[in-house]
């Protein structure tokens, strides 16, 4: 399945972007990514969306993506796995060509999650969704603000050349974090889903060719714990997958 590559450059620098699993509640994780994206001073349009409705941060909460009048660049999912593939259809239906899933209790969780994950999978083939996920912290690009991650980011995060694809959340944070005492800025964050590991070299190959941030990138190092006599990283069961590129601001 072939995508252009303008719908990949809405996962990076979309126009807008709904979060979906929202609530006023203080406790709200969703809340925590338009917190995150209010922070970072996102240039697109936020769009909240929850069951319940409201408002959060002055905005108001749409009770489902069907009641949003216009296109939507990207979807963010953070809600129970059963009602995952039910949203994925919803993106379907509304056009929805690039969804973030933040939702864990997929095939990290064994075979129990399994049925869940192949749902998520044929949904999206059958509407050529891309999606990263599930059960991770997301996309974030301080070119533009977009900062998906469910927990509040540290403020001291700033623009730079660096960039980390990672299939560890908590091991790509850690990184944010040494890069933040060495006063390195950064570019791009991504956590990928080990089993869509390839998806890390696609991701690549769009940041490194990004016009708004370079013309020429360095190799990417890629650290896992097996590797083919051609130098590329082959991920295996419980390896963790690293990325760190640079890019020419």
């Amino acid at each position: 399945m072939s995508h252009p590559k303008s719908d990949l450059e809405k996962c990076f620098y979309p126009k807008n972007v709904a979060i979906v699993g929202v609530s006023p509640d203080k406790t709200n994780l969703g809340k925590n990514i338009v917190g995150n994206l209010l922070a970072f001073g996102y240039e697109g349009e936020i769009l909240s969306i929850g069951l319940r409705g409201g408002v959060v941060f002055g905005q108001r909460i749409y009770p489902s993506l069907l009641d949003i009048d216009h296109p939507v660049d990207l979807a963010v999912l953070l809600t129970p796995a059963k009602t995952v593939p039910g949203l994925l259809e919803q993106c379907g239906k509304k056009g929805i060509k690039n969804v973030v899933i933040e939702s864990g209790g997929f095939s990290e969780m064994g075979e129990d999650g399994l049925p869940l994950e192949k749902a998520c999978l044929e949904v999206a083939e059958k509407y050529h969704i891309r999606f990263i996920g599930p059960n991770g912290i997301g996309v974030t690009n301080l070119e533009n603000g977009l900062a998906l991650p469910f927990m509040p980011l540290n403020r001291a995060l700033s623009l730079g050349p660096v960039s980390i694809l990672a299939q560890s959340g908590g091991v790509g944070l850690s990184y944010l974090g040494f890069l933040i005492e060495e006063d390195i800025g950064i570019n791009k964050f991504v956590k990928l889903h080990l089993s869509s590991f390839f998806k890390l070299l696609v991701m690549y190959t769009h940041a490194a060719g990004s016009e708004r941030s370079q013309q020429k990138a360095d190799k990417p190092k890629l650290e896992s714990q097996d590797s083919g006599e051609s130098g590329q990283a082959t991920p295996t069961a419980g390896a963790h997958v690293m990325g760190i590129f640079f890019n020419n601001l």
